[in-house]
């Protein structure tokens, strides 16, 4: 059963289609649907895009309420976003209701909502990633692509590493960060309460704390890497090794073709 408690990041064991799919054959459709996401020009490409990469959301077997949540954390971001490009980009035809000329434009609305439908796809496809994909496929994949570094003496096992222990620290954080402010709610502490510099305050009251539990979680690390013999620079043996399929033949040709489309539709819509 999936941990709905997880942090932003974390990898969530599950049987579906995309979660058997290799970790190779999940970066280049992520960077394929980056690209059709920020490459749209007009809010429909945008929606359809959208609604496509939540389909996706759907086929990795995440319950809805997980996709709720972490959403949800991104809602500040994304609605920033909308309000700056909503005053501060061309603004165009002027809306007019009952005589009262309104300080948003055409234009403006329609670059933000376009804006905001791209950011949006691209934090679904970030989640889609790390739900799907385990931290360590990633960093074999990462150093599958890298390979041909190695040919001008760039230490690309130890770039993938660096990445690996990156990835996998960000959820720890969170973890570590949620954990300490539960323990000062307990105490008796709000921080929903006043205004936005007291809870800043309050809030970065839990940083140091924070902070100082994951670098000794990452000393802990450190010391049981080196246990186990790891040496930088000599080449490492690896438990598995993964073997493209012909479902992730199938996969890249069905996104190139959905790539080629939606660039067609948004030629054809401008």
């Amino acid at each position: 059963m999936i941990d709905q408690s997880l942090a932003i990041g974390d990898y969530l064991p599950a049987s579906s289609f995309i979660h058997r799919l290799d970790a190779r054959t999940k970066i280049v459709s992520f960077f394929i649907l980056l690209y059709c996401a920020f490459s749209s020009n007009t809010s429909t490409t945008a929606s359809i895009n959208l609604m496509f990469i939540m389909a996706l959301a759907m086929l990795t077997s995440v319950p809805i309420n997980v996709w709720t949540k972490c959403l949800l954390r991104f809602s500040p971001m994304l609605v920033l976003t909308f309000a700056l490009n909503l005053f501060f980009s061309e603004p165009g035809f002027y809306y007019e209701i009952n005589g009262v000329i309104l300080p948003i434009g055409k234009n403006s609305l329609s670059h933000s909502f376009m804006l905001t439908l791209q950011l949006l796809s691209a934090i679904l496809l970030a989640l889609i990633l790390s739900f799907s994909t385990a931290p360590s496929a990633v960093t074999s994949a990462i150093e599958w692509f890298t390979t041909p570094l190695a040919l001008v003496k760039i230490p690309t096992s130890e770039f993938s590493m660096t990445i690996f222990l990156a990835m996998r620290f960000i959820p720890i954080f969170q973890q570590e960060l949620q954990k300490i402010r539960d323990a000062q709610i307990s105490r008796g502490i709000d921080f929903h309460s006043g205004s936005v510099l007291k809870k800043g305050k309050r809030l970065l009251g839990i940083f140091h704390p924070a902070f100082i539990s994951t670098i000794r979680r990452s000393e802990m690390l450190a010391q049981a890497i080196s246990s186990r013999g790891f040496i930088p620079g000599q080449k490492r043996s690896h438990f598995s090794r993964s073997h493209i399929s012909k479902a992730d033949i199938v996969a890249i040709i069905v996104l190139l073709l959905y790539s080629l489309l939606i660039n067609i539709a948004d030629y054809l819509i401008v």
